[in-house]
Parts: C-alpha cells; sequence; structure tokens
C-alpha cells in the first residue's frame, strides 16, 4: 500500500497547478482511509480549509501505522492535523484524541506556549512551525470499502466547526 508516481511531469493544458500537482501521487489507501499529499505549499489555516473543503480534513497521526504511511510521501515537510491554540495544548483538527506521538527530539518547544503553533513531518517525525510557513500538506477521507465493512460499527464524527479553538479563525 504505497504511492505511485504518474510517469508524466509535464502539466496538463487547462488544468490549474493545484489540481496538477496534487494529482502527481496517487493516493495511498490505509484500512479505513486513504491519504491525499497536496504538493501545493500553503499556511497550515489555508491547508486545513483545503482539506475540509475538498476531502475530510487534514491527517491525524494515531498509530505508528498512520505514521509509516504518511511518511512514505515525499516532498518534506508536510503539514498534518495536530496545532496548539496557544491556549488548549496540542490536538487534532478533526477531534481525534492524541493517544500516539512521533516528536523529533527536543520538541514540541516549551519556550513560548501562549503562541499558536502547528505541526509538520519532516523524516517522519513531528515538528512544530509556524502556522503562517508554507509547506506541502496531506489530506485524508475515509476509505468507503471499510466503511461498508464497519456499519455496525459507531459512526465517525467530526467537529463540524472546530473554529472556535484553533488558527483557522484567525484569517
Amino acid at each position: 500500500m504505497r504511492f505511485c508516481e504518474i510517469p508524466t511531469l509535464e502539466q496538463p493544458q487547462g488544468k490549474s497547478s493545484e489540481v496538477f500537482l496534487s494529482a502527481r501521487f496517487q493516493p495511498i489507501v490505509s484500512e479505513d482511509r486513504v491519504y491525499f499529499l497536496i504538493e501545493d505549499e500553503k499556511s497550515w489555516t489555508k491547508a486545513w480549509n483545503h482539506c475540509r473543503s475538498q476531502y475530510t480534513n487534514l491527517v491525524s497521526v494515531r498509530n505508528a501505522e498512520d505514521a509509516r504511511f504518511i511518511a512514505s510521501l515525499p516532498h518534506e515537510p508536510q503539514w498534518i492535523g495536530l496545532y496548539n491554540d496557544g491556549l488548549s495544548g496540542w490536538m487534532w483538527s478533526n477531534g481525534d484524541k492524541i493517544g500516539y506521538t512521533k516528536w523529533a527530539l527536543w520538541h514540541p518547544y516549551s519556550f513560548n506556549s501562549t503562541l499558536p503553533m502547528c505541526g509538520a513531518m519532516l523524516d517522519g517525525e513531528w515538528h512544530e512551525a509556524d502556522c503562517d510557513f508554507p509547506f506541502a500538506f496531506i489530506c485524508y477521507k475515509g476509505n468507503p470499502i471499510h466503511s461498508v465493512r464497519s456499519a455496525t460499527s459507531a459512526p465517525y464524527s467530526v467537529d463540524t466547526d472546530p473554529s472556535a479553538h484553533h488558527p483557522a479563525s484567525e484569517e
């Protein structure tokens, strides 16, 4: 379950650069999610808005398997859905609980815990960064095949308006 690069690097006529860049790599499919690398570099907030409008959300890393899938994607660093609003501590933009961590050595810094910071993947590890830096980013959608298999399980819920507690509300 890995990405496959599409052989051509020529931008198709009539396609926007964002569509072209996001289509260069096939999505990665896990048991319950489909991951999409978007190479069009954006701030964390713009990446979050893009993922919310086109997919489900910025990716959350729930376990070591998720981390392996995400680390296999090229074009680092990449925004993930991790953020700290400066008040509530680190959290996932989709509301997932933080049960697994993969912070790089000496991260997260705690030099000024009142500044909003956002999470990025680099070399398979998490780093905090200024939310305004432009990075590639990873969106996800639920895997519809898994959804059919687990129709009797509790439905997945996404906070419909997290803007009250994260950097997206600043734009």
